[in-house]
């Protein structure tokens, strides 16, 4: 039986963490590396040979991804990248008219969000007003068991 190929949008230095590559290999998954564009054909001449996509987590999306957005919380924003925003919603829509899955993990969860409709909350500490939330990032272990990501 053939291994089921995911195809995945690295980040805009074309990496994918070894992380997610050690993850779907021992899931039984090849990984197919898509390319960061905002055209659609050499996006989807790839697509084509996948089962399946994977939106790995990353930096912030634009400002009009969030809902109440305010100057304040400019600041907070990190790594915007809208070749990349544009790159995932290709691979989104392809998804959807060929009936394929896509897995997110954060950031690549946030841009299924967006996808369908929904918005983003910038800074959630501002927005609780000084509430505390924990931090989401756990400690690489280099245990596949271990949730992490970068």
């Amino acid at each position: 039986m053939m291994k089921p190929k995911v195809g995945i949008i690295p980040n805009r230095k074309d990496r994918v963490s070894e992380d997610y590559l050690a993850k779907l290999k021992a899931a039984g998954a090849d990984a197919i590396v898509l390319p960061v564009t905002e055209f659609r054909e050499p996006i989807a001449q790839l697509f084509r040979r996948v089962q399946g996509g994977l939106l790995t987590g990353g930096g912030d999306f634009r400002e009009g991804a969030y809902e109440n957005f305010t100057a304040e919380k400019r600041d907070t924003l990190r790594n915007i990248d809208t070749i990349r925003e544009a790159a995932e919603r290709i691979v989104l829509d392809l998804a959807r008219e060929k009936a394929k899955p896509v897995f997110g993990i954060c950031r690549g969860f946030q841009a299924m969000n967006l996808h369908a409709g929904g918005t983003l909350i910038a800074d959630i500490p501002l927005e609780l007003q000084g509430g505390e939330i924990p931090e989401h990032r756990p400690k690489k272990t280099g245990d596949l068991k271990m949730p992490d990501h970068d």
